[in-house]
C-alpha cells in the first residue's frame, strides 16, 4: 500500500509540474539568462509549487484516514503553507528580504517550540549535550538549510537528486526505527522529487524555484530533528547524507566572508559552479555529485547498524567532502592568487 501511494505521489508530481510548465510559459513565468546563469535559454521556472501542494494534500489524506494524530497537522502544515507562500511570492513579485526572512524566522521557531530543540548529538563514542543552546541551534539550522538549499540549486537536477538521497535514506532509518507515518511523509518528498526530476534532468525544461528548494531545505532539518526527537534515529546520519550541499554552501560563504566579499550577492564560486566555468557539462556535474553522494550514503548505511563507529564515519565523511573541493580547487581556483 504504501509503494502504491509513493508511485501516485511520483506520477501526480510529473503530471503537475508538466501542467505547471505550460501555464508558466503560457504566462511568460521564464528564468533569463544572465551573466550567473548556468542556463543559456529562457526556462520556465517554479515548478516546485507542486511539493507543498502534494504534501499537505497527502498529510491531510493520512490524517482522515486515521493514520495519526491532530498533532502532525500542527508540526507540518503551518510552517510548510508559510514558507511555501512566501517563496511562490518571491518567485513571481521578487519580495524583499526582509520579508522572506520573517517568514523563514517564524517557521524556524514555530518548529522549534512545538517538536523542541535538539539536546544532544550522538557520535557514538560520546553524545554532545547542547543543553539550551539546542533550541538555537535548530532555529539557525533551519534558516541556514533554507538559505543553502536555495543556493545549490543552480544545475540541472541536483537539489532533486539531492533530495532522493536524503529523504530516500532518511526514510529508510525512521522506518526501521519504528516511524512508519513519519517515514511515509518522508519517502512522500522524495517521491515528488523523483516526479519532478523528470522535467529537471539535463537538460531541464522547467527550473525549481525558490518555493521548491527553500520548502526542500526546511524539511531535511524538520524531519532529521523530528527522526531524532520521537524516534532515536540519530541526527548526525542526516548531516552526513546532507553532506554535499552543507560543505559547499558553508565552506564558500566563509571563505567569500574571509575575502572580504558582500556575503549575500550573488556569485558563481560553489565547487560545482566553477566546474561548469571549466566547461563541465549539467550531466558530468551531476553524475559526480551521485557518485559522492553514494558514498555518503554507504557510510551512514553502516552508522545506522554500527553507531560506536559514528565519529569515525562523520571525520571519514569530511576527508571524502575535503578531498573532493580540494580536487575542484585545483581545476578551478575560487580566488586566483595575486
Amino acid at each position: 500500500m504504501i509503494m502504491f501511494s509513493l508511485l501516485c505521489i511520483g506520477f501526480l508530481s510529473c503530471f503537475l509540474v508538466g501542467l505547471f510548465r505550460k501555464y508558466a510559459i503560457k504566462k511568460d513565468l521564464l528564468d533569463h539568462p544572465n551573466l550567473r546563469s548556468s542556463h543559456l535559454v529562457p526556462t520556465p521556472r517554479g515548478g516546485g509549487v507542486v511539493f507543498p501542494i502534494l504534501l499537505i494534500i497527502y498529510i491531510l489524506f493520512l490524517y482522515f484516514t486515521n493514520e495519526f494524530k491532530p498533532l502532525y497537522l500542527y508540526i507540518f502544515l503551518p510552517p510548510v503553507i508559510l514558507i511555501s507562500l512566501v517563496s511562490f511570492f518571491d518567485d513571481t513579485y521578487q519580495l524583499a528580504a526582509r520579508w522572506r526572512f520573517l517568514a523563514q524566522l517564524s517557521a524556524a521557531v514555530y518548529s522549534m517550540v512545538i517538536i523542541g530543540g535538539l539536546q544532544t548529538i550522538n557520535l557514538g563514542a560520546f553524545v554532545i549535550d547542547f543543553g539550551w543552546f539546542g533550541y538555537i541551534f535548530i532555529v539557525l539550522a533551519l534558516l541556514w538549510s533554507i538559505n543553502l538549499y536555495n543556493f545549490m540549486d543552480g544545475i540541472d537536477g541536483l537539489a532533486a537528486v539531492e533530495a532522493l538521497f536524503i529523504f530516500g535514506f532518511g526514510g529508510y532509518f525512521v522506518w526501521c526505527a519504528g516511524g512508519y507515518v513519519l517515514a511515509n511523509i518522508i519517502w512522500s518528498v522524495a517521491a515528488m522529487a523523483a516526479g519532478f526530476l523528470w522535467w529537471n534532468k539535463p537538460p531541464a525544461k522547467i527550473f525549481m524555484g525558490d518555493v521548491g528548494s527553500t520548502l526542500l531545505g526546511f524539511l531535511v532539518i524538520l524531519l532529521g530533528l523530528a527522526g531524532e526527537v520521537w524516534y532515536g534515529v540519530p541526527f548526525i546520519l542526516w548531516i552526513i547524507l546532507y553532506g554535499v550541499f552543507l560543505f559547499d554552501a558553508t565552506l564558500t560563504l566563509i571563505r567569500r566572508i574571509m575575502h572580504g566579499d558582500v556575503w549575500y550577492e550573488a556569485h558563481r564560486l560553489h565547487a560545482y559552479q566553477r566546474l561548469q566555468l571549466q566547461q563541465w557539462s549539467h550531466r558530468k556535474i551531476l553524475c559526480g555529485i551521485i557518485v559522492v553522494n553514494s558514498m555518503l550514503a554507504m557510510l551512514v548505511l553502516i552508522g545506522f547498524y554500527l553507531p560506536q563507529y559514528m565519529l569515525f564515519l562523520l571525520m571519514l565523511a569530511i576527508t571524502i567532502l575535503s578531498i573532493c573541493y580540494l580536487l575542484v580547487e585545483k581545476v578551478q581556483p575560487m580566488y586566483l592568487r595575486r
